[in-house]
């Protein structure tokens, strides 16, 4: 997926043009409130859309990342 819209890249909670393990690592740092989640994060890092960015999310962007996708777009450019 490119990463050209301007909202960002599903599951990609940190910006960095990739998912990885450290968006994972930042959702649960969101998740227990130790990171402040913006507005933009929340639309990058909400991976099951359900108005919250918490450790159900990481572990959504840990099965994408052993590929086993769960059909939720993770890794597509959002918009």
């Amino acid at each position: 997926a490119s990463g050209g819209s301007s909202a960002g890249i599903l599951g990609d909670i940190d910006n960095d043009k990739s998912v990885t393990i450290i968006d994972a690592t930042v959702m649960q740092r969101v998740d227990a409130k130790i990171m402040t989640c913006t507005s933009a994060m929340l639309t990058r890092g909400d991976v099951d859309k359900d108005n919250a960015v918490t450790v159900l999310d990481a572990t959504r962007v840990q099965r994408y990342l052993l590929s086993l996708d769960d059909g939720l777009g993770i890794g597509e450019a959002i918009g």
